[in-house]
């Protein structure tokens, strides 16, 4: 049997979190199933749930991963900044899609934490 001090160590649930979305990557691929981070979404919920790890845990092990993600996003802001003479004309259609995408994101957290 596999310790669980092992199964819930920084490095494994950083590496498990890491493969797990490169699995998912292989698998929308090939069959085009689902986007890898819903698949690596529940495939780490399925993990946590059955190795009895909590999620206070899962998110101190993976906080390195969460910054680099924080990064990554200014990053992406910064280059969308710098095409903004590029994106005056598509204005209405980025802003729509921002809006739809916020409320969508925003009405699925509700709902999932009320189910």
């Amino acid at each position: 049997m596999i310790d669980k001090a092992f199964l819930s160590s920084d490095l494994f649930l950083l590496t498990l979190t890491v493969g797990l979305y490169c699995l998912g990557c292989a698998v929308y691929r090939r069959l085009r199933v689902p986007h890898p981070v819903l698949l690596t979404f529940v495939a780490v919920i399925v993990f946590l749930s059955a190795a009895d790890i909590d999620y206070p845990r899962y998110k101190q092990a993976t906080s390195a991963l969460d910054f680099a993600l924080g990064m990554s996003v200014v990053a992406l802001g910064y280059l969308l900044y710098e095409q903004v003479e590029q994106l005056r004309g598509s204005l209405l259609p980025v802003g729509v899609a921002t809006l739809a995408g916020c409320v969508t994101g925003v009405l699925s957290v509700v709902y999932i934490a009320m189910a």
